[in-house]
């Protein structure tokens, strides 16, 4: 799985560094929350769609900003860079569900453990990941979509409080 995402990864970077964007790369923006706390992103997707049909895949990447409140009340900052995919049916109204991890911590074993004092090598932290739902709009060039994950955050030694985010992303196409 870790590869998969890792050739994910590289070919989205590949597809960046062309002359010439390829059909159905966008660029987008998306702001996460509940009631505690928030995730900020910064991301490239890359669409495809299904011969002769709507439905399609679109493969997304980003680099976010997370600030969540841990079971203990603590408040926890930190980078990611995620990788996901969508599948669904994409027209001027789109469906679709999702799913994706934090590479930054499968790759950089990123436990997030040195919070204050500790400087702790663990293996057994898994990365962490979303699964959600979404429905998007078409404007010309610009999509907005609205979503529903539920996130896995933690470290070795924190848990975030809540599960469930709720974001916007305003998405720019080429």
């Amino acid at each position: 799985m870790k590869k998969s995402l890792l050739l994910l990864s590289a070919l989205m970077l590949c597809f960046t560094t062309q002359a010439k964007t390829p059909e159905g790369m966008s660029i987008f923006v998306k702001h996460e929350i509940n009631a505690t706390d928030k995730i900020s992103s910064v991301g490239i997707a890359q669409r495809i769609r299904f011969a002769y049909s709507d439905m399609g895949a679109e493969a997304t990447t980003n680099i976010s900003y997370a600030e969540v409140i841990t079971e203990e009340g603590y408040l926890e900052e930190f980078m990611a860079w995620e990788v996901g995919v969508k599948f669904g049916y994409f027209s001027n109204i789109s469906v679709y569900v999702e799913a994706g991890i934090d590479l930054s911590e499968s790759l950089l074993n990123d436990n997030r453990n040195d919070d204050c004092c500790y400087d702790y090598y663990d293996q057994h932290n898994s990365p962490d990941g979303y699964a959600g739902a979404g429905i998007g709009f078409q404007l010309n060039r610009a999509r907005i979509e609205f979503s529903a994950r539920a996130r896995k955050i933690d470290s070795e030694f924190w848990q975030s409080e809540a599960y469930v985010f709720y974001g916007a992303q305003l998405t720019l196409q080429f």
